[in-house]
């Protein structure tokens, strides 16, 4: 890793440790290094961390980073891909974990020495490896791999282990890459896990002090764009377990109802899952519960922490829709419900009016607003967009985006 960029000069790195050279320099060392050996990592960094404003804001740019060197690009010119790589690669796992990281982004991958019949699971040490340092706690995002027209477009090791977070590319149209490797395990399990934008990924220009690129293409990028998003996840639940934030992201990301290998269960919708975790937790932060005060004197109590908003409007299903939908919602109070539909234009297309609730969780088929694609005079509206707004009578509003295709 060089980290002599301007945008990620500000990066808190609390330790580094070189594990092909063994010292505690990540960066490039005359004598030790062929050129540009530190490129990878320094990109991968940026996705993650960097800070320029109107050029690039990483997606956890105020974490905490341990730096680990485990790979070896090439050497005296010729390119280097050997076992000890995954040695390499499990010493920086083990170490990491020593270190208490709450997650780490392995952009890596490898296949040279694998057969289909060998992405069990159980055959790569490394994957076990992974595998392991999720049972402790910590969330394994892994790189897919870029093999996407050679070797049957198989995944790599690790991304075949059972828990970790195998990440495929997908392009700004949100198609799958070309070059995204895909699934399934060879005992039939779907990866990659999800998908993530891995082609014109903007980041820093290694070994300059001020570069910018858009011109980064890989599974190295998208992972890392997965992971900055799921570490955001972990600030905000710090309490929640590995498999509660993966539960999470696969019941709402964005091909959840219909996963295949190709594009796994589909784009993280980070903001879904805050909000589902958010109705697990009750609260952000590392609070056990929200803290009351009650004073001495007549006065209101004081609650601290941020808590949830007294009603949630969630996002409709299925949408798009043909005909007809259901529009789900959780009430913290109880109150007089009122659901409208407008128009994109701004057209109020149907008021309806659901009476009074009682606090719950009104998720279920049965329990959500529904529907049927009518205007108030009865009339079939035609395919478009149109917006649910809810209203808990006395409360403010919230609004979401129904998509009618015909």
């Amino acid at each position: 890793f060089n980290l002599k960029h301007t945008a990620i000069t500000h990066i808190d790195v609390i330790d580094q440790y070189d594990f092909v050279n063994d010292d505690n320099d990540t960066s490039d060392q005359f004598n030790q290094d062929d050129l540009k050996q530190d490129e990878h990592g320094s990109i991968v960094l940026g996705i993650l961390a960097g800070l320029a404003p109107e050029k690039l804001i990483g997606l956890a740019y105020q974490a905490s980073f341990l730096l680990a060197k485990t790979e070896k690009i090439s050497e005296n010119g010729q390119e280097f891909e050997r076992v000890i790589e995954e040695d390499w690669c499990i010493e920086g796992i083990e170490w990491l974990e020593e270190k208490g990281v709450d997650l780490i982004n392995c952009s890596l991958g490898y296949s040279d020495w694998y057969n289909f019949r060998d992405l069990n699971g159980q055959t790569s040490k490394l994957t076990i490896a992974a595998d392991l340092a999720t049972e402790k706690g910590i969330l394994m995002v892994v790189a897919a791999g870029n093999q996407g027209t050679v070797l049957g477009e198989r995944i790599t090791v690790p991304a075949d282990g059972f828990k970790v977070l195998a990440i495929g590319a997908v392009n700004r149209n949100q198609s799958v890459s070309w070059f995204s490797s895909k699934g399934p395990t060879y005992d039939g399990r779907i990866k990659p896990d999800f998908v993530a934008l891995g082609n014109q990924v903007t980041s820093i220009i290694p070994n300059t002090r001020s570069g910018f690129s858009s011109d980064n293409r890989g599974t190295s990028l998208s992972c890392a764009v997965a992971a900055g998003a799921i570490s955001l996840l972990l600030q905000a639940f710090p309490k929640a377990t590995t498999d509660q934030i993966t539960s999470v992201l696969r019941a709402t990301a964005k091909n959840a109802n219909n996963p295949n290998n190709s594009y796994g269960y589909g784009l993280i919708q980070a903001r879904s899952a805050f909000e589902v975790l958010l109705d697990q937790f009750g609260h952000t932060g590392d609070m056990l519960d929200p803290i009351s005060i009650q004073p001495l004197m007549n006065l209101k109590p004081v609650t601290w922490g941020k808590l949830k908003p007294s009603f949630e409007l969630h996002q409709n299903f299925p949408n798009p829709f043909n005909a007809e939908t259901w529009i789900p919602f959780r009430l913290g109070i109880g109150g007089e419900i009122k659901l409208s539909i407008y128009s994109s234009n701004g057209s109020l297309i149907q008021t309806i009016n659901v009476g009074r609730l009682e606090p719950g969780n009104y998720t279920s088929r049965q329990q959500a607003i529904y529907w049927n694609g009518r205007n108030y005079l009865g009339e079939d509206v035609v395919s478009g967009i149109y917006f649910c707004v809810l209203q808990v009578l006395g409360e403010s509003t919230q609004t979401n985006q129904l998509t009618l295709l015909k």
